[in-house]
C-alpha cells in the first residue's frame, strides 16, 4: 500500500488508477487531535483497517495524483534519525564507523515543495538522496531478527545540508535542521510491499536536472542493522 498526505495533510492512500483516495472518515473515529496525529493512529490499527485500506485502493476513483498536492506524508515525526557516511558514494575511502545524527523534525517538507535557502553564510548547500525507513511501533533494543518487524514502511527523503556551520561536531544538527530542509516523499510504501529495501534506485533532481542517481545496495550497513542497532 502506498499512504499518502495531500491538499492540506488530508490522510489518503494511493489507488491503482493514479488517484489519492481520502481515508479520513476512517480515522477520525480514533479521535485525533489534528492531521499530525492520523499517521500514528493508522499505524497503531493497520490491521483492523487494512481490509477497507485495500478495498478503496483496489476501487480508486479518488482525487487524481497530477491535481493532488501532495503533502510530506507525516507532518510530525518523533524524531530524524540520520547515519553519517552510510553510502560509498563512488569512492574507495575506508569503511565508516556507524555513527549517528538527528535532524529537527521542523525541517520536514513534502513532494513538490521548495528547499528555501536560509541567509547564513555556509561553505555550500547539498542535497543527497536517502531512503527513510517508517518505524511502525515503540521498539528498543532490537535483535537483527526482531528489527524488520518494526519498520512499517520506507518514503524517500533528501537530506539538505547547509556545510560549514558552527563548530564540526553540532554542525550536523545545525546545518541540517533549517525548515524545508528535509523532503520526504510523495508518498510510504508499507513494509509487505517492498520485497528487499536493499534493491532500491533512488534519485535527486533539482529544478528538473538529474543531480544524484544511486541504489540501496551501496549502502555500508544495511536497514536490519541500523533498525537494531
Amino acid at each position: 500500500m502506498r499512504i499518502a498526505a495531500f491538499d492540506g495533510g488530508k490522510p489518503g492512500i494511493v489507488a491503482s488508477d493514479d488517484t489519492v483516495v481520502d481515508i479520513g472518515d476512517l480515522l477520525r473515529r480514533y479521535d485525533p487531535l489534528d492531521p499530525a496525529d492520523y499517521l500514528p493512529d493508522l499505524i497503531v490499527h493497520l490491521d483492523e483497517l487494512r481490509p477497507e485500506l485495500e478495498r478503496r485502493a483496489a476501487a480508486g476513483g479518488g482525487v487524481p495524483l497530477a491535481q493532488a498536492k501532495l503533502d510530506a506524508p507525516f507532518a510530525r515525526p518523533g524524531k530524524i534519525i540520520c547515519l553519517m557516511g552510510n553510502y560509498r558514494e563512488f569512492t574507495d575511502r575506508p569503511l565508516q564507523k556507524l555513527d549517528l545524527f538527528f535532524k529537527s523534525p521542523e525541517s520536514v517538507s513534502g513532494d513538490g515543495d521548495t528547499v528555501v535557502l536560509p541567509p547564513h553564510q555556509a561553505d555550500i548547500f547539498h542535497h543527497e538522496a536517502e531512503i527513510a525507513v517508517v518505524i511502525g511501533r515503540e521498539a528498543k533494543d532490537l535483535s537483527d531478527d526482531e528489527a524488520m518487524d518494526a519498520v512499517f514502511g520506507y518514503t524517500a527523503f533528501n537530506d539538505v545540508s547547509a556545510r560549514g556551520l558552527g563548530r564540526s561536531e553540532i554542525n550536523s544538527f545545525l546545518g541540517k535542521s533549517f525548515d524545508t530542509f528535509g523532503g520526504f516523499g510523495p508518498w510510504i510504501v508499507t513494509a509487505d510491499a517492498i520485497a528487499d529495501p536493499q534493491d532500491l534506485h533512488i534519485t535527486v533532481d533539482v529544478n528538473g536536472e538529474r543531480r544524484q542517481t544511486g541504489t540501496t545496495a551501496k549502502m555500508i550497513f544495511d536497514v536490519k542493522t541500523l533498525v537494531s542497532y
